[in-house]
């Protein structure tokens, strides 16, 4: 069962890793705000690859055919949303810590914002399902048998547990880049994100409707 476990940390952090919208907006945020923030929105991503993991874990046909039915709806929907955020981040200024108190009290404040939009982001993309799929595959994860629900929960709390690993490393490694970026830089790196973002929205939201015609 520490099998299960184990694995399961390897693939959590397997999923976690690439560098999509979620791991650039996260890359962003620890720079502007530091690694507390990055890593609030890490966790909300890991809660989404979690969620995922599980769909993924208990009905491979039940979620291909979910997929399959609703994917074009999905997909416009996360594009949208892309796209939303990305206008407000090109808007949103860069503003320097002048009050450490006052910072402290909205990062209190956003904490719960930050999860959640990482996590919306994330699970908007359900096609993390056959990465999911492939590394289960890869290293015989779905187990039948005896104590098949405490596996399970010992294979998904890794996972959990390795997203949170991986996010853990990759903040603290962005933050200690942090204090050698200035105010200007952190400005074009909000800029930079948010044209990606808009172009990955866009090109979301194109596929789905002419894929819809």
């Amino acid at each position: 069962m520490l099998f299960d476990f184990l694995i399961g940390i390897l693939i959590g952090m397997l999923v976690a890793a690439p560098m999509g919208p979620v791991g650039i907006l996260i890359l962003r945020d620890t720079l502007h705000r530091g690694r507390k923030d990055g890593f609030l929105m890490g966790i909300g991503a890991s809660i989404s690859d979690t969620i995922y993991g599980i769909i993924s874990y208990l009905g491979v046909g039940l979620v291909l055919n979910f997929i399959e039915k609703n994917d074009s709806i999905i997909r416009i929907l996360g594009s949208i949303l892309i796209i939303g955020f990305s206008i407000h981040l090109y808007r949103t200024p860069v503003k320097k810590v002048v009050n450490p108190n006052k910072e402290k009290k909205l990062d209190e404040q956003t904490g719960w914002h930050k999860i959640v939009g990482a996590f919306a982001v994330t699970i908007s993309n359900p096609l993390i399902v056959f990465f999911f799929l492939a590394l289960y595959s890869r290293f015989n994860f779905v187990y039948d048998g005896p104590n098949t629900l405490l596996h399970i929960i010992l294979g998904m709390l890794g996972i959990a547990a390795g997203g949170l690993i991986w996010w853990t490393l990759f903040t603290w490694g962005i933050g200690k880049l942090r204090n050698h970026i200035s105010i200007s830089g952190i400005h074009w790196i909000n800029r930079i994100t948010a044209l990606i973002f808009s172009i990955i929205g866009i090109i979301g939201l194109l596929t789905s409707v002419l894929g819809m015609i």
